[in-house]
């Protein structure tokens, strides 16, 4: 899934995309653009695919940063 969503943002303007682990063993999906209109695009496109979304908005340098998240299973989380 994240080949995927990395694929389908590569043809839209982004200034970077990265994908990492995060602390709760989620993986993610950052990208970051400073096009409002793509935004709706790659929510859903991120919906499609069973992803999580949250959008993180800087509003000083009119940047977004969009976080497409989606759970590991085989990671065991610490309750």
């Amino acid at each position: 899934m994240r080949k995927q969503m990395i694929r389908f943002a590569l043809d839209f303007p982004i200034r970077d995309i990265r994908t990492y682990s995060g602390y709760k063993g989620d993986l993610l999906v950052e990208i970051t653009t400073g096009n409002d209109d793509i935004l709706p695009k790659l929510k859903a496109h991120a919906e499609s695919l069973g992803m999580e979304l949250v959008i993180k908005e800087r509003y000083d340098t009119r940047i977004h940063e969009v976080y497409c998240i989606m759970p590991d299973e085989n990671i065991y989380r610490l309750k």
